[in-house]
């Protein structure tokens, strides 16, 4: 996620990295569910280790829905209903990355693996403190990529409905510190 994140910033995502973060985090629901049985079984004793399973993995979903919206090819495509779709894939699909562009709505050839896609802003946005996912719609619906959002002058995220100029400075600074931080964990 953070390496997917620095790229965002740097304009260089390919389908390729959407799609093995997509893998990831199916990988990580499905061991999540797998311990969640263990965890049932053991009752009270299980409950350091249900503390710790939740810890690790706590909003793992909230993330992949905004990856969802971020890079789904039509702006239609339900979070939930590709995560569904995730959970359905056999073990084997699990382990082709083509599966994962094939939910996203692309077609699963080797070729669009290197195609280079734009996110549209939701999920680094959505790290923004106290900024409601129906303005972030606003904000993707009137720039439609991150990279424009990122360009965008206080005056010109002003004129997005719902953001006054109190909260388009708060875009721009949540915008520029989120950027410093995903470059900052990178190197470590």
């Amino acid at each position: 996620m953070t390496n997917l994140g620095a790229l965002e910033f740097e304009e260089l995502v390919t389908l390729h990295e959407v799609a093995s973060v997509l893998q990831r985090i199916e990988m990580v629901l499905r061991i999540k569910t797998e311990i969640s049985k263990y965890i049932c079984e053991l009752g009270a004793e299980g409950r350091l280790v249900s503390m710790q399973l939740e810890e690790l993995v706590s909003n793992i979903e909230e993330e992949a829905q905004m990856l969802i919206r971020d890079y789904a090819k039509d702006v239609a495509h339900a979070p939930d209903a590709v995560l569904r779709e995730m959970k359905k894939l056999s073990s084997e699909e699990v382990l082709e990355l083509g599966s994962f562009l094939r939910v996203l709505g692309f077609s699963a050839s080797a070729s669009m693996l290197e195609e280079s896609v734009s996110p549209r802003g939701y999920r680094i946005l959505y790290k923004i403190p106290r900024l409601p996912l129906s303005i972030i719609a606003n904000l993707v619906e009137h720039f439609h990529y991150l990279p424009r959002i990122m360009m965008a002058t206080i005056q010109e995220l002003d004129e997005v409905e719902g953001i006054g100029e109190v909260r388009a400075r708060a875009i721009k600074e949540g915008l520029k510190r989120i950027q410093e931080q995903v470059f900052i964990d990178r190197h470590i």
